[in-house]
């Protein structure tokens, strides 16, 4: 931008500029601050002050010496009148003001940056390109900012069109795909932790039949209840998804055979003793259970011998005449 020969002194203080444009992950207003510091050092200014209007569209400032009068005096003057390259004001304020615009991502004027003396003064040719410098690392923090914070929120929103096509959009429980995913990684970490692993299927009983009667509304409220009793009953590091229509997945990473069972026969004795509050009154409903379980290690097992086993229970559960828990026999398995 600016040619000219340097002497040590000031390929130090040019060194330093360049060191401040990387500083990374540091608060905006930190770098602003030893930004606008540098600014004054470098020009011999008394005072200094920065103001960008990024992240937030408020005004921010930074600054050395008395600035905030000078602020409150000058603004918004100062940043209409500010240039891309250094510019005196003249203003009752200031006695010697050199300001310079700083630009943010789009290349449009988001602040300035300022310098100011006690007495008139007029900046030689190196201090108007130190203070030049100055403003490109303001600029160049701004960006930066801008750019971390563009990428921070399209994570986010890759983050959340994640987990939504992940979720079950009635019960906000983890869907089909995303129980299958976590049945694999929990049966991996059993076998490789040798720990064991409980699953049980959930199958809410008559919910054909209810939905005929009552509608899809209380349908939905039976869903929603029964959702919010199962999880009551787990623990935050187990996992539990709606696998169907009626049918839930519930795994119980640790859980030998007998404990899961248990947690079944609580989830069962939970739904049956509250009835479900609908737009057609109150409505009893029960649960079919089938639980399945490997032993510490998971030696064996695959999602599918658990799924298909833990399912052959919930049928048999059914065919015994509902509201029961039933546990999955060593021939429900096909271990490999």
């Amino acid at each position: 931008m600016f040619e000219r020969s340097f002497d040590s002194e000031s390929l130090a203080r040019f060194a330093a500029v360049e060191g401040l444009a990387s500083i990374a992950r540091v608060p905006i207003n930190e770098r602003m601050q030893r930004i606008a510091e540098l600014a004054a050092r470098s020009t011999g200014a008394q005072g200094s002050v920065v103001s960008y209007r990024f992240p937030r569209k408020t005004w921010d400032h930074c600054g050395t010496g008395l600035f905030e009068p000078l602020v409150n005096a000058l603004e918004p003057t100062w940043f209409a009148q500010s240039m891309p390259t250094p510019k005196a004001i003249d203003h009752d304020a200031a006695a010697g003001f050199y300001t310079v615009a700083v630009r943010g991502l789009d290349d449009e004027p988001t602040g300035c940056l300022a310098v100011f003396h006690d007495e008139p003064t007029k900046l030689n040719g190196e201090a108007l390109a130190s203070l030049a410098d100055c403003a490109a690392c303001a600029e160049t923090e701004l960006r930066v900012e801008a750019l971390h914070d563009n990428q921070s929120q399209l994570l986010e929103e890759l983050y959340m069109a994640r987990q939504q096509a992940l979720q079950d959009s009635l019960t906000r429980l983890w869907n089909r795909q995303a129980m299958s995913d976590l049945l694999e990684r929990e049966l991996a970490r059993a076998y490789r932790e040798d720990t064991g692993m409980g699953l049980i299927f959930v199958d809410i009983d008559h919910f054909a039949g209810l939905n005929a009667a009552h509608g899809r509304a209380a349908g939905d409220d039976v869903i929603q209840h029964v959702t919010s009793i199962l999880l009551r009953a787990v623990r935050p590091y187990d996992a539990l998804g709606r696998y169907g229509g009626e049918e839930f997945l519930i795994l119980l990473p640790g859980c030998p055979p007998e404990t899961t069972r248990q947690v079944a026969e609580r989830m069962r004795t939970a739904v049956a003793s509250e009835d479900v509050p609908t737009e057609d009154g109150f409505l009893s409903v029960t649960i079919s259970l089938g639980v399945a379980a490997c032993a510490e290690g998971a030696i064996g097992h695959s999602p599918e011998s658990l799924l298909r086993a833990a399912d052959r229970a919930v049928l048999k559960s059914k065919q015994a005449g509902r509201n029961l828990v039933s546990v999955a026999e060593p021939g429900d398995y096909h271990v490999a």
